[in-house]
């Protein structure tokens, strides 16, 4: 039904939101299916990175940081990829429970400390998240990113629009005619309406050679004694309008009373020099690349942002302010939390060990343990791990109808109700795993009664039929109750897979003599359920080792190529990566290494770390998937003589 988002998909999804020319759609569906060679791949990923870099005018510094950031991010979204199923789940469900649990939060850590290192949002409004939605207590109604960062430079040029339209577009717009600033002008106006602006109109409007007229912007005269300085600061601001209340949303000066002390002048003069330099920033006046970059920022942000709730909440209106009908502002809601949570930890600590300590006190245990446990530094060696177990156990749940559960409270009202949830939650992961725990303890022992009996959980046995230290006669038990338990034909189909995983993959010697005809039963059994679309890569593979057994080598590879194309369909653990290893073999057999056949094997194998070692050429894995081959894939049923099969390099 839906695979998790891989990096490649998601870098499509920036691009897309930063407005950038669209890739041919068989260049998009080779990038994504990784169906081009290493090299080309390598040198597309690295001009598309580049291209959304130069978008955001991001400077050297920026682009290191950002690509050790991606880096990072991409290698445990790999280790997820490796092990999450996504069941039956459907692509919002799968979108929702990534983007809760794994990307918000990421995006809020990630955030927190790229501003630490040199703030990004610079003279921008402290008091808000100019580069996210929100909610306008006043009005109740929501704003975008577009909106925000328009008011913000209208507010430091401070002219009507019919005069700032003037100095619009550089000297480019003087050679044209007069109705151009007309055009920019209506443009304008429908950027603050909410509409989302095209990347040129943003870079022929704001050129560098753009001459704004700054009215709204403060500049400390150095010449100035302090007491001149103050003076024409405290002007500046009664030119505005602003008082104490509302310098709060504006400056990084928060607690109660201080911006009042300064105004009345009671407050030390360093006190009011760094209210001076503080209010410098903030009012300063932006160089044009800055102003280019924070539309662009806003632009994608916004694009983005209303391209999901489309795909998450379809009907909804993005202006909608209601979150648990606009499940995406629970999203914001969770990247703020970090983000804040980040930036106090930093404050108020003295060392990193310190600010682990705090951040994760903050949070509260039930969140903990499900949507922040991929961001815990505690748990940083083990996250990879416990997260695809996790999110496999919610999809495992789901049918593609099960509405999307509200993963925050956002209001008082609804505080208990998300808590509850969460705490059932994690109570019934904690019951399984002891169930789980004690029938692999018994299932082994001789008792008077049996425990697989008085287990009713499909999932809980099926947990332990999964266990490879089981004896032949315990796995048969465990696999009779899964069948006796399977309430849809997916399940039933689950039960026969690992009956077939047993068979076809147990040494020659631990196979039973008529494996041949049960394994035939068994598949022809799966074929015939409706449930066989739930397993079409698993089932496309046992049935190429079926046939390999039968030293039908040309089928094999055929299913095994099959079975690669249908992983696609939907996460499976490990699985493709497995099927991708056998299906490089299997095509190797009697036949010369071509990158045009197996190519796309190899790079599914890289993909999904089933390749060992640090040099990982094409050549060198054909050579360890030949062994692979011969020493473990082709196990011949009793009766068919071994083959003899060459491999040439």
């Amino acid at each position: 039904m839906a695979v998790i988002p891989n990096f490649e998909s998601l870098l499509l999804e920036v691009r897309q939101s930063l407005g950038l020319e669209r890739l041919s759609s068989k260049k998009q569906e080779d990038l994504l299916n990784l169906d081009m060679s290493l090299t080309t791949y390598r040198a597309l990923l690295e001009s598309e990175l580049e291209k959304v870099f130069d978008a955001l005018e991001l400077d050297t510094d920026a682009r290191r940081d950002a690509s050790l950031n991606l880096f990072d991010w991409n290698n445990f979204q790999q280790a997820l990829i490796q092990r999450t199923w996504t069941c039956n789940a459907s692509p919002q469900q799968v979108a929702w429970y990534m983007s809760g649990y794994c990307y918000a939060p990421a995006i809020g850590r990630i955030l927190a400390n790229w501003n630490l290192e040199g703030a990004f949002d610079k003279g921008m409004p402290g008091g808000e998240f100019w580069f996210l939605p929100s909610n306008d207590e006043r009005t109740q109604s929501l704003v975008l990113p577009v909106q925000k960062v328009v008011s913000w430079l209208m507010d430091l040029l401070d002219l009507p629009m019919d005069k700032l339209k003037l100095d619009l577009g550089g000297k480019r717009a003087k050679r044209i005619d007069g109705d151009t600033y007309d055009s920019m002008e209506r443009s304008l106006y429908n950027w603050l309406d909410g509409k989302t602006p095209h990347i040129q109109s943003i870079d022929s409007y704001f050129p560098d050679d753009a001459q704004l007229e700054f009215k709204g912007t403060f500049e400390p005269d150095s010449q100035k004694s302090h007491p001149e300085q103050f003076a024409d600061a405290k002007a500046f601001l009664q030119r505005k309008g602003l008082d104490a209340d509302a310098l709060r949303d504006q400056i990084p000066i928060t607690q109660p009373g201080v911006i009042e002390a300064i105004l009345a002048g009671e407050s030390p003069v360093d006190i009011e020099q760094e209210f001076i330099q503080l209010l410098s920033i903030r009012y300063g006046k932006p160089a044009m690349q800055t102003v280019r970059q924070r539309l662009r920022i806003a632009r994608m942000v916004q694009d983005g942002y209303k391209r999901l709730v489309k795909f998450l909440c379809p009907g909804i209106d993005p202006a909608c302010t209601d979150p648990y009908h606009n499940k995406v502002l629970q999203l914001i809601g969770i990247v703020e939390t970090i983000y804040n949570l980040s930036i106090g930890a930093y404050k108020n600590c003295d060392s990193r060990a310190e600010e682990d300590a705090w951040f994760e006190s903050k949070l509260a245990p039930w969140d903990k343990e499900t949507i922040f446990l991929s961001i815990l530094p505690s748990r940083f060696e083990s996250a990879f791990e416990e997260v695809p177990q996790l999110l496999t156990r919610e999809f495992a749940k789901l049918d593609p109808t099960t509405p999307l559960q509200d993963l925050v409270p956002m209001d008082e009202g609804n505080v208990q109700r998300i808590i509850q949830a969460k705490l059932k939650q994690l109570k019934s992961l904690i019951d399984e795993a002891k169930r789980v725990g004690y029938l692999r303890g018994c299932v082994e022992t001789s008792l008077p009664w049996s425990p697989l009996e008085s287990e009713s959980s499909y999932w809980v046995v099926g947990q332990v039929a999964l266990d490879d230290n089981l004896s032949a006669s315990a796995r048969e038990n465990v696999i009779k109750r899964m069948r006796e338990l399977a309430a849809t034909p997916g399940q039933l189909v689950s039960a026969i897979l690992i009956e077939l995983h047993m068979l076809l993959n147990a040494g020659p010697k631990e196979r039973p003599a008529d494996v041949e005809s049960r394994v035939k039963s068994l598949l022809a059994e799966a074929e015939a359920s409706p449930g066989k679309t739930e397993w079409e890569a698993a089932l496309l593979q046992y049935k190429a080792k079926h046939h390999l057994a039968q030293n039908d080598f040309k089928l094999a590879a055929n299913l095994f190529r099959a079975a690669l194309d249908a992983s696609a369909e939907r996460n499976c653990g490990s699985m493709r990566g497995e099927i991708a290893r056998d299906c490089f073999a299997a095509s190797l057999v009697n036949r010369r290494l071509s990158p045009r056949d197996h190519e796309k094997p190899y790079r599914h194998m890289l993909a999904n770390d089933v390749i060992e070692g640090v040099v990982v050429t094409l050549e060198k894995t054909a050579t360890a998937v030949a062994s692979y081959f011969s020493e473990t894939l082709y196990k011949p049923y009793p009766g068919y003589p071994r083959q003899e099969v060459r491999f040439s390099f």
